[in-house]
């Protein structure tokens, strides 16, 4: 076993990073949304315009706008935060010309 860990180059599994500023509220309308949008190709008739009518714009909408107003406010609180001018939320403006959603 350990001839073939020495011979053979074993590749590391990518992690994915959580974003912090990712709740439980978003967590649920994004499950909402989908479990809407599963009804709705599953459904016909009648039925399947109630679920057109719930997966309005209107919801998808409001998830956009939520998950838009979260990651500004984790954005403006890492900037807030900065002790150094030159630091992280600098380089994440002026080097990349848009808040990142990693750094936080």
């Amino acid at each position: 076993m350990k001839a073939c860990k020495a011979t053979y180059a074993i590749k590391k599994v990518k992690t994915a990073f959580s974003i912090r500023w990712w709740n439980q509220i978003l967590e649920v309308k994004k499950k909402d949304i989908q479990a809407l949008n599963k009804r709705l190709h599953k459904t016909e008739g009648e039925e399947k315009q109630q679920y057109e009518i719930a997966f309005s714009e209107k919801k998808r909408h409001s998830l956009k706008k939520t998950v838009k107003k979260a990651d500004w406010n984790s954005f403006w609180n890492m900037c807030t935060r900065a002790t150094d001018p030159f630091g992280l939320s600098y380089k994440a403006i002026v080097k990349n010309r848009h808040p990142p959603a990693n750094c936080f």
